[in-house]
């Protein structure tokens, strides 16, 4: 049988018990490809790792704006 590189596979997990929902994947990924690693992420936590250095980049923004805030108000009270 040809190796076929397989990227990702998705499921949709019912929210009941997802730990043995795993364990019954895991088990059926250990009987189709054994010599496979089986490795899993939640969708969820994918999207919060991509965003987090847009969202520590929004941070940055909202203290410099801040501090940009202050520093007109020092130059208004300056001029009264």
């Amino acid at each position: 049988v040809p190796r076929v590189n397989l990227g990702n596979i998705l499921l949709r997990l019912k929210t009941g018990n997802v730990q043995s929902m795993l364990e019954s994947v895991r088990k059926d990924w250990k009987a189709a490809v054994p010599d496979l690693p089986f490795d899993f992420t939640f969708l969820d936590e994918q999207a919060d790792q991509m965003y987090r250095s847009e969202q520590r980049f929004s941070n940055f923004m909202m203290v410099f704006a801040a501090l940009a805030i202050f520093i007109a108000c020092l130059g208004l009270y300056g001029l009264v």
